[in-house]
């Protein structure tokens, strides 16, 4: 930047701007996933905490572009046919992922080499999500 002829202040403004603008990509993820708070303070120790993250957030977005593209994204209706104020959104963020499909009450029993899901005291309408989502 120097040989670019930029000033000291000016080359770290744009420093600063890029890493604005590339923390603003990545957004969803800090916050969702709580990216932004690593357990300690040298980088080496929370290379694990990372990684982890960046696999929950990868199958988190995974998860919502296979199973999340459906006609009500970005629609104005309600269920019971009045109009929003705003459109819904066009993809699912990770808290509301990790809140409505991964923290279901339920019992998981293994017999015979085989594994058995049992949702426990959902809604219709949680029930029908998550088959939407992780049905084969």
């Amino acid at each position: 930047m120097r040989a670019r002829g930029l000033s000291f202040t000016r080359a770290i403004w744009r420093l600063y701007d890029a890493k604005a603008g590339m923390e603003t990509q990545f957004k969803d993820g800090l916050s969702d996933l709580g990216l932004h708070y690593p357990p300690c303070r040298q980088h080496v120790r929370n290379q694990d905490f990372y990684a982890v993250g960046a696999l929950a957030w990868t199958l988190g977005v995974a998860v919502d572009v296979l199973g999340g593209a459906g006609e009500e994204r970005g629609s104005m209706d309600r269920k019971d046919g009045t109009p929003r104020r705003r459109p819904t959104p066009r993809r699912m963020r990770l808290w509301r992922l990790r809140r409505e499909l991964l923290t279901l009450p339920g019992r998981v029993a293994r017999h015979a080499h085989e594994l058995k899901v049992q949702l426990l005291g959902l809604a219709d309408s949680t029930q029908k999500l998550f088959a939407h989502f992780w049905s084969t």
